[in-house]
């Protein structure tokens, strides 16, 4: 049972639930009150309360007045509240919202990539969001059509802030086994996304800490196989393409052919092609985990695939915990042979034991 206390508080939200109610529906949903507003903070302030049956009780509450309430206030208060607060608790309930507030998040998590205050706090929200796997995101193409996925392509075409370009990219790489059928027209922007952050991370911009440069080369590395596995035709076209140019030799050299280096040859390129790869046939009766093995498969580096085998474990290792500190001063993909293998396995074995304080 709650304190008397908390009980009071509680009784006093409900009334207050129902002011903003009131206001919200004479205003057509366009304005919440200030006072109104600010009692619903108070209440999610709840969510960090040291008592867990407490927490419990409140999280209960929030989760039950967004199943009876289809409005948005509820919904988009939660998701400023985690900008400001990064509540764990307020992730596990925006995690786990149902239709309709899947669109209102979509929405609010768009606003959110836009808008410089909450980037990336935003793009933390994403990833726990694909993390998670829903399954209105394997359902529905509501991150393609509500814009979404093509707000998360702009940031990481034009971002310079390293943390939410590994972070951007990680939520990609989970992403993508999702909503595979709904890929096709977008393909060409993602091998935009993967080449130009490549060539940003070869340039190693000075005012970048090596252990950020780091980190942007691991998911980096985890989106090639990603591409790789799913759509090989179409990601090794582009790559020709692309890399065959004079001014992109360099980056091919030292960064992509090492990772080329570390896959088995795809059964797709002798008997598929880029229509047949995209076809909604070839992955309707596919799993998620089933598209996660089979680029696993493709990698030569078993730690590659440990790495994507498990989204629980994404979230516990890249989510939660601290960044260390790297002792190493430059790594790259350029090394080759016995001493090369060591140095990417060491680099992903990294990105499991120090990964990052981003999200904190």
């Amino acid at each position: 049972m709650l304190s008397a206390e908390l009980s009071k508080k509680l009784i006093s939200r409900e009334c207050n639930t129902l002011t903003m109610a009131s206001h919200i529906e004479s205003n057509h949903g366009n304005h919440v009150n200030k006072d109104a507003d600010f009692d619903v903070r108070e209440l999610f302030n709840l969510l960090d309360s040291a008592n867990i049956t407490d927490v419990t009780e409140i999280k209960d509450l929030v989760q039950e007045k967004l199943i009876e309430n289809s409005d948005t206030w509820i919904l988009n208060s939660l998701v400023e509240y985690y900008y400001i607060t990064s509540s764990k608790e307020a992730i596990d309930i925006l995690i786990n919202v149902k239709t309709p507030h899947d669109k209102h998040l979509v929405d609010k998590i768009s606003e959110g990539i836009r808008g410089a205050p909450h980037r990336l706090k935003a793009v933390q929200l994403l990833l726990h969001v694909v993390c998670k796997q829903p399954m209105w995101i394997q359902k529905s193409d509501k991150i393609i059509s509500q814009s979404l996925f093509g707000v998360l392509m702009k940031c990481l075409k034009n971002e310079t802030d390293v943390p939410i370009l590994m972070t951007g990219v990680m939520s990609l790489t989970v992403l993508l086994p999702s909503i595979p059928t709904y890929l096709g027209h977008q393909l060409s922007t993602i091998f935009e996304v993967f080449s130009h952050l490549m060539t940003f991370s070869h340039k190693k911009p000075g005012n970048v800490p090596d252990v950020y440069l780091l980190h942007l080369q691991v998911a980096l590395y985890s989106l090639f196989h990603r591409l790789y596995g799913m759509f090989p035709y179409s990601f090794l076209a582009f790559l020709r393409t692309y890399y065959g140019k004079k001014e992109n030799i360099a980056v091919y050299e030292e960064c992509v052919k090492p990772m080329l280096e570390r896959v088995r040859l795809h059964p797709g390129l002798i008997t598929g092609n880029r229509d047949a790869e995209i076809s909604a046939t070839r992955w309707r009766t596919m799993e998620i985990q089933d598209v996660v093995m089979e680029c696993a498969k493709m990698s030569l580096d078993v730690m590659e695939g440990m790495w994507d085998d498990s989204s629980e474990s994404l979230k516990k290792n890249i989510l939660y915990k601290p960044l260390e500190q790297s002792k190493s001063k430059d790594i790259t993909f350029q090394t080759r042979g016995k001493n090369g293998e060591n140095a990417v396995n060491k680099l992903l074995e990294q990105s499991k034991c120090k990964d990052s304080s981003f999200i904190n």
